[in-house]
């Protein structure tokens, strides 16, 4: 009888355990203002912060594990972690047909020049072919993340790159005049500079582009995947509606100074033409 009292207690121990272990959604990313641990490794950064509270929502947690974008998307497709951020921004071509994303928000893009190194700044914001004929015909040589999605076509127009894996060393490739312009995005770029060089803020030009999609990718191959997919879809959908979304985002953003372009079709109600990029708050996540 003590026996399979016993037995029967170390099965619902190992049930509680696996179904807590479930309920830690890890959600791999590279490093970025977007989604970072502080030195306590607590979250900051308005997407992940977005994560977690969708999460929350739904009676879940998440984990933050920062790597470099393609080692983060095979870990994605390994099964090894369960969402990738920023998702179908990095995981393009055929592979998109293996996840389920969801939109929440976007990245303005920006071309970032350092002022005291004098460039041409008449570059073309709209098209993008002929914003890369115009560094082709410039010979200028760009500062881009190795895992840009677009690096083919910069490669095809046979621009000069420095390749590089984080945004600090996008920064210092133009302070340290290697190249005329890194490609990255506005609120990226402020934090960066802001943390980097924080006396020399002024020495740094950012020119805002279209803006590009931001989402949580899942693995259709990982067999939570689906269902993961689902949870935050309505953790997402409730913290929109409670107000938490537009709270996260006001906290890096500033109080009725987050731009329209960096939110989704369904939010831009409560977004603003142009942002005030004094009032952004970067103390918020320089900790």
């Amino acid at each position: 009888m003590i026996k399979k009292t016993l037995i029967s207690v170390l099965v619902l121990i190992l049930t509680l355990s696996s179904l807590s272990a479930e309920e830690i959604v890890k959600i791999v990313t590279f490093p970025s203002p977007y989604f970072l641990l502080d030195k306590n490794e607590e979250i900051v950064g308005p997407y992940g912060e977005i994560y977690k509270a969708a999460f929350k929502a739904v009676n879940m947690d998440i984990e933050m594990i920062e790597t470099p974008i393609k080692r983060g998307i095979e870990l994605l497709f390994a099964n090894q972690v369960d969402a990738h951020s920023p998702g179908s921004l990095f995981i393009t071509g055929d592979l998109q047909k293996n996840i389920l994303w969801e939109s929440i928000g976007k990245l303005a893009s920006a071309y970032v020049h350092y002022k005291p190194k004098k460039v041409n700044t008449d570059l073309p914001i709209i098209d993008q072919t002929e914003r890369i004929g115009f560094f082709a015909t410039e010979k200028m040589t760009l500062g881009v993340n190795k895992s840009n999605p677009i690096l083919a076509y910069y490669e095809a127009a046979n621009i000069k790159l420095v390749k590089v894996e984080t945004m600090d060393q996008q920064v210092q490739l133009l302070s340290n005049l290697r190249v005329d312009y890194s490609v990255m995005d506005q609120w990226g770029a402020m934090v960066t500079i802001a943390k980097l060089y924080p006396k020399n803020i002024k020495d740094f030009g950012i020119i805002i582009v279209p803006a590009v999609d931001v989402s949580l990718a899942f693995s259709k191959g990982n067999p939570r995947g689906p269902e993961l997919f689902k949870k935050f879809q309505e953790g997402l959908s409730k913290i929109k509606q409670n107000g938490t979304f537009m709270k996260i985002m006001e906290k890096y953003w500033g109080k009725g100074n987050v731009p329209k372009n960096v939110l989704t079709d369904d939010m831009a109600r409560f977004g603003i033409e142009n942002a005030d990029t004094s009032k952004v708050p970067i103390a918020a996540f320089l900790k």
